[in-house]
């Protein structure tokens, strides 16, 4: 049998962090994926990949995505052509070798160097290998040490620190721009694009800003929602969220679907995520529909929350349906279906044998889980934001007949943005034409919070009710 030999994982990472540099901002979901072929910005992790050379190259490439912003602008510092106009292997090689210098501190200096040198001759031309060089060396002379924030003096604004994921690192002074200037600084510092920032300030303030920013920096945990007797102390890969019925998972990642499967109530789900099925406690419904209903997470929470309701699910993306139905499959009282078949079926019931809650988690711009999807802050702009309301208004528009007279609606985004989220309650509540408006019941915003135990995205939701005959 002949033998193979894997890339490395950090010629791995940077050919992967090559293929984003090439449509930049236009990313996917980060990170080399096992297998992936769908993925345009990713290369997929070999079969049989060692699971710590497979951690590294994910971390390498998750991080520079993360930090894109911060880590181009470090080595424009140091270089004398602007890495957005180099080669795009060469600007994957200095963006993965530079993630791991600033921000992944188990790399040793001399090893990334040495390691991407080799790699620029080999992947790029024998002349990037000294150009590497030099500016990976100068780099290292920006960073001056690397110290952990006590917990009672968070990061602040200031030139010379960058926040990192359980600290600061010191930089030479006045290497970020001037934290005056918030919205430039706040751009560079936490890799948020300067327009979304500047949203944020009008709409949040400094100080809130601030720390959703800080929020999009950081590596989020994986978080389990748990049946409400779960004993978490009985559980070494468990550790305790804030909340109740929520814990970090801290096991291999081959352990999680086993645990998941073993009881139709535990799921994956943030903790901001689940207060939207949350606010439909009250309620008894008899159908519920999860329109939009993506892995399943809000379908398997409403299940569990209304046991005594039967939930019909769908997601138009034929890849997401079919994971929906897996996830789906243990638990009776919920039917997975193709777009077409359940609106076949829902225009066949008569009409107070329809759907009495719908919940729609309607596609959106992400802004509030931007530690999750990293990715998604540097697509973020005004004709992407009108495209996505428009099209959360014809999702409305699609399923509003398919509902029981006196139904309730529970719509729901991961998005900060008031044009996704008030503004469409009130086109709800105030200027439907074709269907009578809704009366707006309750409706909340989070903004993204906390660290490890204390972590939680950011999310909006709104229970509204649709008027009688």
């Amino acid at each position: 049998m002949p033998h193979t030999t894997h890339p490395t994982p950090r010629r791995l990472a940077a050919t992967t962090l090559a293929r984003m540099a090439e449509s930049f901002p236009d990313l996917h979901p980060a990170g080399p994926k096992s297998g992936s072929k769908t993925n345009p910005n990713t290369d997929p992790i070999p079969h049989n990949y060692p699971p710590r050379d497979a951690a590294l190259a994910t971390a390498i490439t998750r991080t520079a995505t993360r930090r894109w912003l911060t880590i181009t602008y470090l080595l424009d510092r140091v270089s004398k052509k602007p890495t957005a106009t180099m080669e795009p292997t060469l600007q994957g090689i200095l963006i993965a070798a530079a993630a791991q210098l600033l921000f992944l501190d188990r790399s040793p200096t001399h090893a990334v160097v040495n390691d991407s040198v080799n790699l620029a001759r080999k992947l790029v031309r024998p002349g990037a290998a000294p150009l590497t060089n030099a500016i990976l060396r100068r780099l290292t002379t920006l960073i001056q040490t690397t110290t952990t924030t006590p917990t009672d003096q968070p990061w602040h604004p200031a030139p010379d620190l960058l926040p990192l994921d359980t600290g600061t690192l010191q930089l030479a002074p006045d290497t970020l721009p001037d934290n005056a200037d918030l919205p430039n600084f706040l751009a560079i510092a936490t890799s948020h694009p300067a327009p979304l920032i500047t949203r944020w300030l009008n709409t949040y303030g400094r100080i809130r800003t601030t720390q959703i920013a800080l929020h999009g920096t950081r590596t989020p945990p994986t978080i389990i929602a748990l049946e409400p007797d779960y004993d978490i102390t009985t559980n070494e890969n468990l550790t305790p969220h804030n909340l109740p019925n929520h814990a970090l998972w801290t096991g291999r990642k081959n352990q999680l679907a086993p645990f998941l499967d073993a009881h139709p109530d535990r799921r994956v789900q943030d903790p901001a995520a689940a207060l939207a099925v949350r606010a439909t406690e009250h309620l008894r419904p008899r159908l519920i529909l999860d329109y939009c209903a993506g892995k399943g997470t809000k379908t398997l929470q409403a299940a569990a929350l209304h046991r005594d309701a039967t939930v019909l699910c769908t997601d138009t993306d034929p890849t997401r349906l079919t994971a929906l139905q897996r996830a789906v499959n243990n638990n009776p009282r919920i039917t997975a279906l193709p777009l077409p078949e359940l609106e076949k079926h829902l225009a066949a019931l008569p009409p107070h044998q329809k759907p009495d809650l719908l919940i729609l988690d309607v596609p959106c711009s992400n802004t509030a889980v931007l530690a999750r999807r990293p990715e998604a802050r540097y697509r973020f702009n005004p004709t992407t934001l009108n495209a996505l309301t428009t099209l959360q208004q014809k999702i409305l528009t699609r399923t509003l007949p398919l509902l029981a007279p006196n139904a309730h609606l529970l719509y729901s985004t991961c998005s900060l943005e008031p044009e996704e989220n008030q503004q469409q309650t009130h086109h709800l509540t105030q200027h439907l034409t074709q269907h009578q408006n809704l009366t707006l019941l309750s409706d909340s915003q989070t903004t993204p919070t906390g660290q490890n135990q204390s972590h939680q995205d950011g999310a909006y939701h709104a229970l509204l009710q649709l008027p009688s005959p």
